[in-house]
């Protein structure tokens, strides 16, 4: 009996140590390739549009042990806005939800596709209800910054219009 005992809490202890107890690994995240796919808008950004007039700055960190990924926007006219990023491991998607201090609302969801993170998915949520579709890529480039492009339709999603088009440079401090 005591070695049918001992036998049974062998197997446990390595059921244990194989799924389970594995699975309590800090931070995780870190360590999961997929939630790792954004981390190249990771950092501290001013941001300027297609004249190349700065428009504003956007301090982008990993929290929660790297699982998320929050956003904090302030433009040049004193506008501010925070995202929240995440993976969700059971739909394989990456989704945001962004709110400015207007009220403004903003949802995407995406994945990273062909180099860039294409949010394909998304809906404008305005104070008065009305929505309009939006989709949002960020797209990273080789001398380290980030391009964003936002798109709009008023329409249903039959045609688009850039709403917001900027390059993410590496903050200077100045």
């Amino acid at each position: 009996m005591n070695k049918m005992i001992l036998i049974f809490i062998t197997l446990m202890l390595s059921f244990c140590s194989i799924s389970y107890c594995q699975s309590k690994v800090k931070n995780p995240c870190e360590s999961s390739a997929k939630h790792r796919q954004l981390d190249f808008w990771v950092g501290e950004w001013d941001v300027y549009n297609q004249k190349n007039k700065k428009v504003g700055t956007n301090s982008i960190k990993k929290i929660q042990g790297g699982c998320a990924i929050q956003e904090n926007w302030t433009g040049s006219s004193g506008s501010t806005g925070t995202s929240l990023n995440l993976y969700e491991p059971a739909s394989g998607k990456w989704e945001q939800l962004w709110v400015a201090a207007s009220g403004y609302i903003i949802w995407y969801r995406g994945e990273f596709k062909d180099g860039a993170m294409r949010l394909t998915e998304g809906e404008n949520i305005l104070m008065d209800g009305s929505k309009e579709k939006s989709r949002m890529t960020l797209t990273p480039t080789t001398e380290g910054n980030v391009i964003q492009l936002i798109e709009q339709s008023k329409d249903d999603g039959e045609t688009w219009y850039v709403w917001f088009k900027g390059t993410y440079v590496p903050a200077t401090n100045n």
